[in-house]
C-alpha cells in the first residue's frame, strides 16, 4: 500500500484525531453511569426546497431508521373564472375530492379560488335561475403549479307560454297573473286585449290566475304549469253570467303583491285591484297576510245578486307595544326616553310606545345623582311586543376628612350620617350620594378636634374637609385640665393679693402727715 502524501496525509491525520477524541468521549460518558439518558442518533433525510408557488402542509410518516420523517404536501391555487354573468351574480363550483368527499368554491365576482394538492379532479357547476354553465361539469389536473379553469355561462333559454282565450268580448281587457315557484313576491300581472297572450319563460314551475272583463267569468280561473325545455299552451274559456267581486286595496306601496282568496281560489295582484268573477251566491273571502301590515277587513262574506260587488281592503302599518321599565330610581322620580324620535316622560316605572317592524334607536335622558350603564341603544321589533329594562344606580362621591395639626397617636373616627369610620391614618373617606349630612368627629384621648361637628352638602361632586387636632393635658376635666386650672386660680389669687398690697401702700401715703414747715 502506498502511504498517503499531501492532502491525503492531512485527512488521515484528521480522521485519526477524530477517532481518538470519540474514544475518549465514549469513555468519559461511560464513567457517568448506566442511568445517563443519551440521545439516539438517527439518519437525517434532506429534501430539496419546495417550489415558490405552493404551500407546504406537514404530514408525519414512518422512517426506516426509527422515529419519523416529516414530508411536506404542497397545495396550489386553482382559480375558476366565470364568463357571461352580470357583475355581482353569486355562483359556485363543486369539486370532488379523492375518497368520496367534496369541496366548493363560491364567489359573487368573476373569480372563485380553492387550494388543492397535486392530482386530477372533477367538478360540476350548479345551474342559476337565469343562467346555465355551458359546460356543467369537467375535470382538471394540478401538477406543481397554479391552475386556471374557465367557466362560461349563457342565459337560460326561454320558451313560449301561450294563454289562449275563447269566448271573451272583443276589445276588452283580461288579466293573467303568474308566479315563479308560488312565491308571493314573484307574482306579476299581464293585461291583454287580444285572443292569445304569449309570455317567454325559462324552465321552472309556475302558478297563474286569470280575471276576465266585466261580468265575464273564465275557466280555469287558476292553475299551474311547468316549463321544461318546450312551449306550453293553456286554453281559457270565457263565459257570460258571472259577476265581478272587485277588491280594492288602500295603504300599500305601489307594486306590492297582495292576494284575496274567494271560493277556495287565491287571486294575486300587484295593482290596487283584484277582481274575481263568480255567479250569484254567497261567498267567503280572506285577505292574504302581508308581513308588517294589518288588513281590514281580514275576512268576511259577500253576496252576489246580479251585479258587481265592491269591497275595500285597508292596509295599515302594523305596530307593536314597546315598553321601557326603570329600576333603581326613587318613587316619583321624573325620567324621559326618546324612542324613534318621540320623547315621553313619566314618574311611574314604565314608559310605553308603539312601533312597526324594524330596528329603532332610543336615548334615555340623564338624571342628577343616578347613572345607567348605557344611555343609547336600539330595539328590534319583529311582529311581537318588545321592551327593555333600564337599571339605574345611585351615583356616590368621595367625602374626605383630613387631619390637620398635631397628628393623633391613636385612632380617630368620624360619624357621617350615622355611618362611623375609624382610622389611625391621616384621612377618613366616605362615599355619599347627593344630599346634606351631619358629621361628628371623635378625637382620641388627649386631643381636641376642630370642627368637632357640622354638616356637609353633596351636590354632584366630592369634597375634602380639614379637621384640626390640638393636644390638651389629660389631668382633670374641663377645657384647661386640672393643672392649668390650679395654676390659673393661684395666679389669679396672687395677682389679687399684689393689687391689694399696692392699694394699701398708696392709701397710707395719702394719709401720712406732712412735716412741719421751718
Amino acid at each position: 500500500m502506498v502511504p498517503p502524501t499531501g492532502r491525503g496525509l492531512r485527512r488521515a491525520r484528521f480522521n485519526s484525531v477524530a477517532v481518538a477524541l470519540l474514544f475518549l468521549l465514549s469513555g468519559a460518558l461511560a464513567s457517568l453511569g448506566p442511568n445517563l439518558a443519551l440521545p439516539v442518533l438517527r439518519s437525517l433525510s434532506v429534501h430539496p426546497p419546495p417550489p415558490s408557488s405552493g404551500a407546504g402542509v406537514a404530514a408525519r410518516t414512518p422512517f426506516a431508521g426509527g422515529g419519523t420523517r416529516v414530508p411536506l404536501v404542497f397545495t396550489y391555487t386553482v382559480t375558476f373564472a366565470e364568463q357571461g354573468l352580470p357583475y355581482g351574480t353569486p355562483w359556485s363550483v363543486t369539486i370532488y375530492l379523492p375518497g368520496g368527499s367534496f369541496d366548493s368554491a363560491g364567489s359573487n365576482t368573476q373569480y372563485a379560488t380553492i387550494s388543492l394538492a397535486n392530482g386530477t379532479y372533477t367538478y360540476s357547476v350548479p345551474p342559476l335561475t337565469a343562467y346555465l354553465a355551458q359546460s356543467a361539469q369537467g375535470s382538471f389536473s394540478v401538477r406543481g403549479a397554479p391552475v386556471g379553469v374557465a367557466v362560461p355561462f349563457s342565459a337560460a333559454p326561454l320558451y313560449p307560454v301561450t294563454f289562449s282565450a275563447v269566448g271573451y268580448p272583443s276589445g276588452t281587457l283580461w288579466t293573467v297573473a303568474i308566479s315563479w315557484n308560488d312565491v308571493a313576491a314573484s307574482w306579476q300581472s299581464f293585461r291583454f286585449s287580444g285572443q292569445n297572450l304569449t309570455l317567454s319563460l325559462r324552465n321552472d314551475s309556475y302558478s297563474y290566475t286569470v280575471n276576465g272583463p266585466g261580468s265575464y267569468g273564465v275557466d280555469p280561473s287558476a292553475g299551474s304549469f311547468v316549463v321544461a325545455g318546450g312551449p306550453v299552451r293553456i286554453a281559457l274559456t270565457f263565459h257570460v253570467g258571472r259577476y265581478g267581486i272587485d277588491f280594492t286595496e288602500n295603504g300599500l306601496p305601489a307594486g306590492t303583491n297582495w292576494s284575496v282568496t274567494v271560493n277556495g281560489s287565491t287571486n294575486y295582484s300587484d295593482t290596487p285591484s283584484v277582481i274575481c268573477h263568480l255567479g250569484n251566491g254567497t261567498y267567503y273571502f280572506a285577505v292574504g297576510y302581508l308581513p308588517g301590515y294589518w288588513e281590514l277587513p281580514r275576512s268576511g262574506v259577500l253576496v252576489i245578486q246580479g251585479s258587481v260587488v265592491a269591497q275595500l281592503v285597508v292596509f295599515t302599518v302594523a305596530t307593536f307595544p314597546v315598553t321601557f321599565t326603570e329600576t333603581g330610581l326613587p318613587t316619583g322620580t321624573l325620567w324621559t326616553v326618546n324612542f324613534s324620535g318621540e320623547a315621553r316622560a313619566s314618574t311611574n316605572a314604565t314608559v310605553r310606545f308603539s312601533a312597526d317592524n324594524g330596528s329603532h334607536a332610543y336615548t334615555v335622558y340623564g338624571i342628577s345623582g343616578y347613572a345607567l350603564p348605557a344611555y343609547r341603544g336600539t330595539l328590534s321589533v319583529s311582529g311581537t311586543a318588545n321592551g327593555t329594562v333600564l337599571a339605574w344606580s345611585e351615583v356616590t362621591y368621595t367625602i374626605a376628612f383630613l387631619e390637620l395639626g398635631d397628628p393623633p397617636t391613636a385612632s380617630w373616627s368620624v360619624d357621617l350620617n350615622g355611618s362611623v369610620l375609624k382610622t389611625s391614618n391621616a384621612s377618613v373617606r366616605f362615599q355619599m350620594p347627593n344630599g346634606t349630612f351631619d358629621f361628628r368627629v371623635i378625637a382620641p384621648s388627649g386631643f381636641a378636634a376642630f370642627p368637632a361637628n357640622g354638616s356637609i352638602t353633596v351636590h354632584g361632586q366630592g369634597s375634602a374637609d380639614w379637621i384640626n387636632f390640638t393636644g390638651v393635658p389629660a389631668n382633670g376635666p374641663g377645657p384647661f385640665g386640672g393643672a392649668n386650672l390650679t395654676y390659673l386660680v393661684l395666679s389669679t389669687a396672687a395677682g389679687a393679693i399684689a393689687l391689694a398690697a399696692i392699694a394699701v401702700v398708696v392709701a397710707r401715703r395719702r394719709r401720712a402727715p406732712r412735716p412741719p414747715e421751718e
